[in-house]
């Protein structure tokens, strides 16, 4: 699959077959220096551990929240897909930043404005690009924009999807990904 582009209003995206371990070790970029918010891990909600806790994740809403990242060491191995696989989605920040409460609604019969969170990396073949889930990537972009993440990160069943306000850090992380093709894919 190659790598597929766009730009909404003031944020580039890409979709690739890399998987969020993998674009996390080739484009720590991302996330060093920044704090960032997991809606979804494994499909599912990133309970925090006691280490987790002592390590200064906070949790509210059913979003976890993290510290400054300092290093990817630091990055607990089970909310970035090193350990759990796809189904990954974080919001990233260069500020803390809460956001609300991740919400298990329709999102079709949901008012798509704070204090609702919904984890789009759990909808299917979501990819921007598809014309078939147009009325989900609709969404997804309203989402973003009152969320207003310098960038968002998530691993889903048919693409990545990264998306970042930052062009410098797109430009980046694009050149990166292009060089290096998904081990995924690898023979």
């Amino acid at each position: 699959m190659p790598i597929f582009t766009g730009v909404h209003k003031q944020y580039e995206w890409l979709e690739t077959e890399h998987r969020l371990k993998e674009v996390v070790a080739l484009c720590p970029q991302i996330v060093l220096g920044k704090y960032f918010a997991v809606t979804a891990v494994d499909s599912g909600e990133f309970r925090l551990s006691e280490a987790n806790e002592s390590a200064d994740w906070k949790s509210a809403g059913r979003i976890a929240y993290s510290p400054l990242v300092e290093s990817i060491a630091a990055v607990p191995e089970d909310c970035c897909g090193r350990a759990c696989g796809p189904f990954d989605e974080w919001y990233v920040y260069e500020t803390p930043t809460q956001q609300g409460s991740l919400c298990m609604d329709n999102p079709f019969t949901t008012e798509m404005a704070p204090p609702n969170v919904f984890a789009f990396v759990n909808l299917g073949e979501f990819c921007p690009s598809n014309p078939e889930m147009q009325p989900i990537t609709e969404l997804f972009w309203k989402q973003i924009e009152w969320m207003q993440p310098q960038s968002y990160i998530a691993d889903g069943n048919a693409c990545l999807v990264f998306a970042s306000r930052d062009k410098s850090l797109f430009a980046g992380v694009l050149d990166t990904l292009e060089k290096h093709p998904s081990e995924e894919t690898e023979p």
